[in-house]
């Protein structure tokens, strides 16, 4: 299903540790989290620019399904989900598109680039596909909020997580697919059944509300 348009509109209050959608419309109830397109609006148009960059996990190609989303600081304490990129086990390559701040929706700005030394304000959050179950937790897509990642598979929470990213081409002035740059990322990621295991599977994630 579409997302539908909606404006993207001043916040008259901030919502302390909550992300925000750049532009969703109301669905049906609680649903499994598969896809990057449920927590990153494109358009398919005008709005959203396709990048294609390489992508490995503690140096070599993930064995799991990643899911890389990038929120983009709007207001204190509240943030808006503008690119990312989602990952096949096995490749090393990241396939997904970044928005374009305009009137309507948060994103970025021409020139611009999430590299890791040039971003603007915001964070990287990724998902593993732990279980291989292909989904990464569950999402409300009627308020927005996503309500839980599956057990083990919220990347950020892993001893030694960090994430580089490199030469991603800069956002460009028109709409032309961008190819390029590197993504780096570590974890500690214990084996299924160790006694190391986290058990990060009730970590609640921040609401991803929509503008009232």
């Amino acid at each position: 299903m579409a997302n539908g348009l909606l404006k993207k509109l001043a916040l008259g209050t901030a919502i302390a540790g909550s992300a925000l959608f750049g532009a969703r419309e109301a669905k049906a109830a609680s649903a499994p989290w598969e896809t990057l397109n449920q927590a990153l609006y494109n358009d398919g148009g005008s709005q959203s620019v396709n990048y294609n960059t390489s992508v490995t996990l503690n140096g070599s190609s993930s064995d799991r399904n990643l899911l890389l989303v990038y929120y983009l600081n709007v207001a204190p304490d509240t943030y808006a989900s503008v690119g990312g990129f989602s990952v096949q086990a096995g490749s090393n390559v990241g396939t997904g598109w970044i928005n374009r701040d305009n009137l309507d929706f948060w994103g970025i700005n021409t020139d611009e680039s999430l590299n890791t030394d040039s971003s603007p304000a915001g964070y990287w959050d990724v998902v593993y596909d732990f279980d291989h179950s292909n989904t990464y937790g569950s999402i409300d897509d009627q308020t927005g909020a996503i309500l839980s990642y599956e057990a083990n598979e919220h990347l950020n929470n892993y001893t030694g997580f960090s994430i580089n990213v490199l030469e991603l081409p800069s956002f460009p002035l028109n709409n032309t697919s961008q190819f390029g740059g590197a993504i780096d990322l570590y974890a500690d990621v214990p084996e299924p059944g160790s006694l190391a295991l986290l058990s990060v599977g009730a970590a609640a994630l921040a609401l991803r509300r929509r503008r009232k």
